[in-house]
């Protein structure tokens, strides 16, 4: 299946990428990915907090078991939309 990084309008949850073909709930601490010019590694899960309240009443709740990762930048560079996603070994 393709991965790739799709258009993110929820800019006030602070997400950076969107990912479509990707369960990112699976990937393992310290694994590195490539997303156009940028080398990025899974830190450590994230879970739903009470901001998400703020937006919508209960939207914690929805997004429990299914919200992401937290990701350190290795090597910065431009990700655009629709760029796909490499994981590496």
């Amino acid at each position: 299946m393709e991965q790739s990084v799709q258009p993110n309008p929820w800019r006030i949850l602070r997400e950076n990428i969107t990912t479509a073909g990707l369960n990112v709930n699976n990937l393992a601490i310290g694994q590195r990915f490539r997303i156009g010019e940028a080398l990025l590694e899974v830190t450590m899960v994230c879970t739903p907090c009470n901001q998400m309240e703020h937006i919508r009443p209960r939207l914690r709740k929805e997004l429990w078991g299914r919200r992401g990762m937290l990701c350190r930048v290795l090597e910065g560079g431009i990700i655009r939309p629709g760029e796909l996603i490499e994981k590496l070994p």
